[in-house]
């Protein structure tokens, strides 16, 4: 991997504090166009004036579910905690998910969601 994937990974892990592999995989065949999949992410959560970093985040952990993509629903319910959700609100995300997706988003995303809230020491109320 050359010098510029590694620092855009770096400035991943540092802006949101988690980097997927495939994210990894992109960095090493094609820093440039991670490092614009980077900017537009971090331009459309951060930038944007019409929702918080918190409900940008339960958006994200919705379409998360709602697609069955397993590997984004944890990391962003972690930032959604992390930037003021209640486990509730994390929960209605998921809920309103499987409306779209049906018991799949929720057989899919229910243990995440407990794994998340124990190892954040949360708890039901």
């Amino acid at each position: 991997m050359d010098v510029k994937g590694k620092s855009i990974l770096e400035r991943m892990q540092k802006e949101r504090d988690f980097v997927p592999r495939s994210r990894e995989v992109l960095a090493e065949w094609d820093s440039t166009c991670l490092e614009y999949y980077h900017d537009l992410f971090m331009h459309v959560r951060n930038s944007r004036e019409g929702l918080s970093p918190k409900m940008m985040e339960i958006l994200f952990i919705a379409i998360d579910a709602a697609q069955l993509y397993e590997r984004g629903v944890g990391p962003h319910m972690r930032s959604a905690l992390k930037a003021g959700a209640s486990p509730h609100e994390v929960l209605d995300a998921l809920l309103a998910a499987s409306i779209c997706s049906g018991i799949h988003a929720l057989s899919m995303s229910m243990p995440i969601f407990a794994d998340v809230i124990e190892e954040l020491g949360l708890s039901k109320t």
